[in-house]
């Protein structure tokens, strides 16, 4: 259901966006904030729209129209965020890399 809802979200879309889905602690969602990519998804930035609306996880979606995405791209700034975001017991469930498909790290154990 996440996969088909990143998905539609971002058919539209001609630029590079990150988008956080924040969830409450039944994993329900609160609200999808987006930001266009260029720069890291700062954990500052994260920790703003999660305290906004005291989400207890979020799921991290990038979406790329070159179709040319890869963990490993992202493996350095995921790591922070995730570590940031223990720090004030909010989970990191997934992330979703969306192109023509749309790929979770966590359903191939990369999170």
């Amino acid at each position: 259901m996440v996969k088909e809802f990143v998905q539609g979200s971002y058919q539209q879309c001609s630029k590079e966006v990150a988008g956080l889905l924040l969830l409450d602690s039944q994993h329900r969602l609160i609200d999808n904030v987006e930001f266009e990519e260029g720069k890291e998804l700062a954990a500052s930035r994260v920790y703003r729209e999660v305290l906004k609306v005291n989400a207890a996880a979020v799921i991290v979606s990038y979406f790329s129209p070159s179709k040319e995405l890869s963990h490993s791209d992202k493996e350095h700034e995921l790591s922070a965020l995730k570590s940031a975001l223990n720090l004030i017991d909010v989970s990191l469930l997934d992330c979703m890399l969306v192109t023509d498909e749309v790929v979770s790290l966590a359903e191939r154990g990369l999170l």
